[in-house]
């Protein structure tokens, strides 16, 4: 994309966002008692924002327009929407609807009906009154916001979602269910009556939840679970407090008191063939069980959770400072003795009747140990080029030469680069695509390295747009440091300024695509994912692969898209290491069926074998990242496939650059 390109881009979103924020009041249609909902939403146009006033109105509603529905108290209380005992009361099928304000009552008494149904993606669901059914998201419906509602006798049921927000919602007799999903964030909820389920998913942030009452449950069941960080959540009087088994999650500084049983570590069902293996292997640290018993129990002693943290730990304990692991606090009656005032028990403690012990229990509820914050850096995502130091404020970004921007092109065709931070590359790095913008020269695709035939929104390297080792090419990118298969999709929440694919494709058109995506949703685990039992997992991110190519689709019918077997990668802990090299290869082997699925004879997606020959340790920097043999070897084969595809070039001219 050019400089001018660029700028006409940046002033066209401002007076977009100045005329937006002008005439929004004004642009709002009222609603009021009598009429017809239905009708009123079928006629509007994409962004129309519909004022909807006391009264109540007849379901079932379906919304397949992106716009914002907002019920208003005008004197009689939220609008309420009835759903007269028939299927679903509010279906949302388009996405960016904003649907707030409203009370939903009286949906279907099937299973699949809902009193607010979301088959959508980048929707928000805020402030609501649910009074009996549930809110469901389906398939699909990544990056969406269920905040600040309230649900008697409803739930939060999520099947295989990610990048999805539910926050600050009060629920009565219901539960938050998560279910074959993975990378969300389920924040200051109240749950009474119910409990949290992350039963089969993977990568969850369970955040400060308070959860009560759940006398027939549990308060957080994360059985058959990987990489979920629970953590400050505060759980009572429920029959169990968390259940654990056939699961490796990070569990602490959560408070557990008044139930029945605080942890139940399961295991695998009692009829599995192989019940002596079970993979449970959660760390359970710094959390509080004040009951003044230890209330625990598992039901198969192949579990090897372990009730410490992982690391040493630098501690400030009475006012000095203590190196070591620590575990949780077992209540007044399970102190033992502390004879060098660490606020370490001098003797283990076993975890009620399970094989285990805490062997560094804590003397004192977990508040009255501090730990910096940097401890818990690894309870955060590792990604693959993210470094959280780097501002990305544009006036900090970069002094690269933009000769290569300002190059006009002589080819009809644009190529667009797509990925983490495998395609953006790192500071002090050529990246791939400056050797492929050579080859492409060398070959007589192009008349010029810097010919303008590369399209991002990124240039040079890094997201931040550093400037690269050489600057003699077109270094337009969508490279995004740190990004998931669903980030690339939904965004972000870190860095919503920065958008998401469906933002980036208005920018320009491309017409081949170069996809090397997936490390950071697989490498970075000391999980290694089964093909058969964790084919859910799978499933989510292939979904993701081909939702990617169908936005990519909506802008332009006929591009050619190029999916990598991603590069492998190391990592120094051996355990780590295998499963991410175990977890890249078992992706991998799902390509070629994704590609042919999806492949058309308009728009093929072609698979290139990025894995078959990359040694990470010899075509790295640092176990992930390409080195400049690693670069050149990635853009070869990437070179190898377009030739396949690109129109034929032009007599070959004067090499500028010689390609090993």
């Amino acid at each position: 994309m050019s400089v001018n390109g660029r700028f006409l881009s940046i002033v066209s979103i401002l007076l977009l966002a100045l005329l937006s924020s002008g005439v929004q009041g004004w642009d709002a249609r009222v609603v009021s008692d009598g009429d017809n909902l239905q009708d009123i939403v079928d006629a509007a146009s994409p962004g129309d924002v519909i004022e909807v006033k006391s009264g109540t109105y007849s379901g079932p509603l379906q919304i397949a327009v992106p716009l914002t529905l907002r019920g208003v108290d005008s004197g009689g209380g939220p609008p309420v929407i009835d759903g007269g005992g028939k299927g679903s009361v509010v279906t949302i099928l388009s996405d960016s609807v904003t649907f707030e304000g409203f009370s939903v009552r009286d949906p279907g008494s099937r299973s699949s009906n809902a009193a607010i149904k979301v088959l959508s993606s980048k929707n928000v669901i805020r402030n609501n009154i649910i009074d009996g059914g549930d809110i469901n998201l389906g398939v699909r419906s990544g990056g969406t916001e269920i905040t600040g509602n309230t649900l008697d006798k409803g739930s939060v049921r999520v099947f295989r979602g990610t990048k999805i927000a539910i926050s600050g919602n009060t629920i009565l007799d219901g539960d938050i269910v998560l279910s074959e999903s993975y990378d969300n964030l389920v924040e200051n909820n109240a749950v009474t009556g119910g409990g949290i389920s992350v039963v089969k998913t993977a990568d969850n942030y369970i955040y400060s939840n308070t959860v009560d009452a759940n006398k027939g449950g549990a308060g957080i069941d994360a059985r058959s679970s990987s990489c979920n960080r629970i953590v400050g959540n505060t759980v009572h009087n429920c029959r169990v407090g968390i259940v654990v088994g056939d699961s490796q999650n990070r569990i602490f500084m959560n408070d557990f008191t008044d139930n029945t049983l605080d942890a139940d570590s399961r295991g695998r069902d009692s009829d599995d063939d192989d019940d002596d293996n079970d993979d449970s292997l959660d760390r359970i640290f710094t959390n509080d069980s004040a009951d003044d018993t230890l209330n625990a129990n598992a039901r198969d002693k192949g579990s090897e959770d372990q009730w410490e943290s992982p690391d040493e730990i630098v501690y400030r304990y009475a006012g000095a400072d203590y190196t070591g692991h620590i575990g949780n606090y077992w209540g007044e009656s399970n102190l033992g003795q502390d004879k060098d005032g660490d606020g370490i028990r001098d003797t283990p403690v076993q975890v009620g009747d399970t094989p285990a012990y805490d062997r560094v229990a804590l003397m004192a509820p977990s508040k009255m140990y501090k730990v910096p914050g940097r401890v818990w850096e690894d309870d955060i995502p590792k990604r693959a080029g993210y470094d959280a130091g780097i501002s990305s404020d544009v006036s900090e970004t970069s002094t690269l030469s933009l000769s290569s921007t300002l190059a006009t092109s002589t080819v009809s065709y644009r190529i667009l680069p797509l990925g983490d931070s495998i395609t953006a590359a790192l500071d002090g790095s050529a990246s791939y695509r400056y050797w492929l913008c050579h080859a492409l020269y060398n070959g007589g695709y192009t008349q010029s390295p810097e010919e303008n035939v590369m399209v991002g929104t990124c240039y040079g390297v890094t997201m931040e747009c550093h400037p690269p080792l050489y600057s003699d090419f077109d270094s337009d990118h969508e490279g995004h440091g740190g990004y998931r298969i669903g980030e690339i999709l939904y965004g972000d929440t870190g860095h919503p300024a920065v958008g998401d694919l469906s933002d980036w494709v208005l920018e320009y058109k491309a017409d081949y695509v170069l996809l090397h995506i997936g490390t950071n949703d697989l490498l970075w685990k000391t999980w290694s994912i089964d093909p058969v039992k964790d084919k859910w997992y799978l499933d989510q991110l292939i979904d993701g692969v081909e939702e990617i190519i169908d936005v990519l689709r909506a802008d332009n019918p006929d591009v050619k898209i190029f999916v990598a077997k991603i590069i492998p990668g190391n990592q120094e802990d051996p355990a780590a290491n295998e499963a991410g090299h175990n977890n890249v290869i078992v992706f991998n082997n799902r390509i070629p069926t994704m590609a042919a699925e999806k492949s058309t004879s308009r728009s093929p997606v072609i698979v290139v074998d990025q894995w078959t020959g990359f040694d990470p340790s010899v075509h790295t920097i640092d176990g992930c990242h390409p080195n400049a043999a690693g670069e050149k070897l990635i853009s070869g084969k990437w070179y190898q496939a377009l030739k396949t595809r690109l129109p034929a070039p032009t007599p070959t001219p004067t090499p500028g650059c010689s390609i090993p």
